[in-house]
């Protein structure tokens, strides 16, 4: 993507926020039509191990929200 002149989105330089809007654009196979990050060019580098890779981290990122949500709820402060 650098070999194009996409970098990456000013406001995220090296913390990694972008990484869900990313699982959800490859996931989604599609482009919207304002986003904050590239989605065609990710779109048109992304591979099938990406898709696997995505569907990964969102099922497993929505498990700890989950499983967060429901200890807050059970255990949280009284």
């Amino acid at each position: 993507m650098a070999k194009e002149g996409e970098l990456p989105p000013e406001w995220d330089k090296g913390i990694g926020a972008r990484i869900t809007m990313y699982a959800m654009v490859i996931v989604a196979k599609k482009a919207a039509h304002v986003s904050p990050v590239s989605d065609q060019l990710i779109l048109r580098y992304a591979r099938k191990k990406d898709w696997y890779l995505a569907v990964f981290f969102l099922s497993s990122y929505s498990l700890f929200i989950l499983t967060s949500g429901v200890a807050y709820v059970l255990y949280g402060p009284e």
